[in-house]
C-alpha cells in the first residue's frame, strides 16, 4: 500500500510541475487581457463591473470574480491551476482505486484530449478558471461519495456542510458544469438512499444550493439578453435539438479520439471474452474498432499534415450516416455492457453524467471544447472503470507499464519544449513592441505566436474587444494599426 501511494504521489507531483510550467510559459491571450487590466481597480470598481456583466451579458458572477482576482497575479494563478489539476488527478485515482499502470493511463487521459479542449481549458487562463475549476469541484463531489459503490461506509463530518456553500459558488461558473453538479447531487442522493435507506441531508442541501446558483446564473438579465440576440433563441424546442445533433456527435464522440481508441481496446477484449456467437462477435469487433481507430488517426494527422477531403468525411458530424453510426455505437455500447459484462452501478453513474452534461448543451447555441470537457472526463473515467472490472492480466505486464510511462515522458518533454518556444517568441514580441513604442511607430508589427494548443494569442486585427485590450495592455494608441508578421521577417532581430 505504501509503495502504491509513493507511486501516485510521484505522478501528482509531475502533474503539478508540468501544469505550473505550461501555465507560466504560455502567455495570456483573448479575454485574459481584459481580466488582467482590472489589476488597478478598486473593489467597488470590480463589483460594478461584475454587476454590469450580470445585468447586460452573463450571470457567471463567481467566475468573473475569480478571473479578476487571479489573472492579474500570474504566480498565484499558476499555483492555483497546478493545484486544481493535481487534485483532479488525485480524485480520479481515488474514485477508480486501482493498480499502478492506471497512474500513467489517467495522466494520458487527462492531457491527451482534443486540441481545442486543451487550448480552451488548460492553456487559456480565463477558460481555465471559468470551465476547469468548477469541473474539478464537481469531481470532488463524486469523490466525497465514492464509498457508495463499495463496502465501505460514509462518515459525514461537521465541516461537510461547507460543501453547500461551495456548491452554490461553483454552480455560478458555467451552465453545463452547473447542470453536471445538479445531476451529481441527485445521483448521490439516490445511491445513498439505495444503500442506507435514508436521505443524504448534506447532498440534499447541496442540491438546493446548486439549483439556486444555476437559476441565478441562467436566468440573469444579462444571460437572457445575450440569448435573445441569437437566432437560436427563437427556434422551437425540437428545432434546437435537431440543430445541435451534429455538435453532440462531434464533441461527444469524434473529438474524443484517445478515449475511444482506448475504449476500442477495452471493448474488443470484453467482446472477445464474453460474446460466444462468432458472427455477432465479428460484427461487434468490427463496429467498435474500424471507424473509431480511423477517426482517431485522422484527428491526430490533421494537426500535422493536410488530409484529402474524402478521408475527412469521417470527421464531418453533419452527415446523416456519421450521426447514425455514432448513435448506433452508443446503443451497442449499452447493449454489450448490459448483456455481457454486468457492470457495477458506478459505471452507469458516470454514463448518466456524461449524457447530462452534453445533453444540457442541446439547448445552447454555444459549443466548443470548453463546454464538452466535463463529458470527456466522465467518458474516460467510464472506460477506465470498465478496464478495471475487466481485470485483464496483460496490462500488468512490465512492457505495458514501460510503454505508458514512456508516452507520459514523451508528452511532457514535447509540450514543455513547445511551451518554451512560445515563451521565447512572446519575449521577442514584447521586446519589439517596446522598441516600436520608443520610436512612436504608427503601424505596430506584432509577432505571430503559434496557434496549435493555444487560444487567441493573436488578435488578427486592429479593432474589436481583444485588439482594444491588447493595445491597452501594451500602451499602444487606440487608433494605431496592428500588423501581424512572422518572427523571421522582422528586420529588427536580423540586425542584432
Amino acid at each position: 500500500m505504501k509503495e502504491r501511494k509513493k507511486e501516485y504521489y510521484k505522478y501528482i507531483f509531475l502533474v503539478f510541475i508540468f501544469t505550473f510550467l505550461i501555465s507560466y510559459l504560455i502567455p495570456i491571450g483573448g479575454d485574459d487581457y481584459g481580466n488582467y487590466l482590472t489589476k488597478g481597480m478598486t473593489i467597488m470598481e470590480k463589483f460594478n463591473k461584475i454587476k454590469f456583466f450580470y445585468f447586460n451579458w452573463e450571470g457567471r458572477i463567481f467566475s468573473r470574480l475569480f478571473n479578476m482576482f487571479l489573472i492579474p497575479k500570474p504566480w498565484l494563478f499558476c499555483f492555483v491551476k497546478a493545484f486544481f489539476m493535481s487534485m483532479l488527478y488525485y480524485f480520479i485515482i481515488k474514485i477508480i482505486d486501482y493498480k499502478k499502470y492506471f497512474y500513467s493511463l489517467i495522466f494520458l487521459c487527462i492531457f491527451f484530449i482534443d486540441e481545442q479542449t486543451f487550448s480552451q481549458v488548460y492553456v487559456w487562463k480565463t477558460g481555465n478558471i471559468t470551465y476547469f475549476l468548477p469541473m474539478v469541484f464537481a469531481i470532488y463531489l463524486i469523490y466525497k461519495r465514492r464509498f457508495l459503490f463499495n463496502n465501505k461506509d460514509i462518515t459525514n463530518k461537521k465541516n461537510d456542510y461547507i460543501l453547500c456553500f461551495l456548491t452554490f459558488i461553483f454552480s455560478m461558473f458555467t451552465e453545463n458544469v452547473s447542470v453536471g453538479i445538479i445531476v451529481i447531487c441527485l445521483l448521490n442522493m439516490v445511491f445513498y438512499y439505495i444503500k442506507y435507506k435514508k436521505i443524504d441531508v448534506i447532498f440534499l442541501l447541496c442540491l438546493i444550493a446548486s439549483i439556486i446558483g444555476f437559476c441565478l446564473m441562467s436566468f440573469s438579465p444579462g444571460n437572457l439578453y445575450r440569448l435573445s440576440t441569437s437566432e437560436f433563441s427563437n427556434m422551437k424546442f425540437i428545432d434546437k435539438i435537431i440543430y445541435n445533433l451534429p455538435n453532440l456527435i462531434e464533441y461527444t464522440f469524434i473529438k474524443n479520439s484517445f478515449i475511444f481508441i482506448l475504449n476500442t481496446i477495452v471493448f474488443s477484449l470484453i467482446i472477445y471474452k464474453y460474446c460466444k456467437k462468432n458472427i455477432l462477435k465479428i460484427f461487434l469487433l468490427t463496429y467498435f474498432s474500424v471507424v473509431p481507430l480511423i477517426t482517431g488517426i485522422l484527428n491526430i494527422a490533421n494537426r500535422f499534415i493536410i488530409i484529402p477531403p474524402i478521408l475527412n468525411i469521417l470527421l464531418d458530424a453533419n452527415r446523416w450516416y456519421i450521426m447514425a453510426y455514432w448513435f448506433g455505437y452508443f446503443f451497442l455500447f449499452m447493449y454489450v455492457i448490459i448483456r455481457y459484462f454486468k457492470v457495477s452501478n458506478i459505471i452507469y453513474y458516470f454514463i448518466i453524467l456524461a449524457i447530462s452534461s452534453n445533453g444540457a448543451m442541446m439547448l445552447s447555441p454555444v459549443w466548443g471544447g470548453r463546454t464538452a470537457c466535463f463529458t470527456s472526463y466522465m467518458l474516460f473515467i467510464t472506460v477506465l472503470l470498465l478496464l478495471k472490472q475487466l481485470n485483464y492480466s496483460l496490462f500488468e505486464k512490465s512492457f505495458f507499464k514501460y510503454l505508458l510511462n514512456s508516452l507520459v515522458v514523451l508528452f511532457v518533454i514535447i509540450f514543455t519544449g513547445y511551451s518554451s518556444y512560445i515563451y521565447y517568441l512572446n519575449n521577442r514580441r514584447e521586446e519589439y513592441i517596446n522598441y516600436q513604442l520608443e520610436n512612436n511607430s504608427e503601424v505596430y508589427d506584432i509577432i505571430i505566436l503559434p496557434g496549435y494548443y493555444t487560444w487567441n494569442l493573436n488578435t488578427w486585427g486592429s479593432d474589436g474587444d481583444f485588439a482594444h485590450n491588447f493595445k491597452k495592455y501594451y500602451g499602444i494608441g487606440e487608433n494605431l494599426e496592428l500588423k501581424y508578421v512572422n518572427y523571421d521577417d522582422v528586420d529588427y532581430f536580423k540586425k542584432k
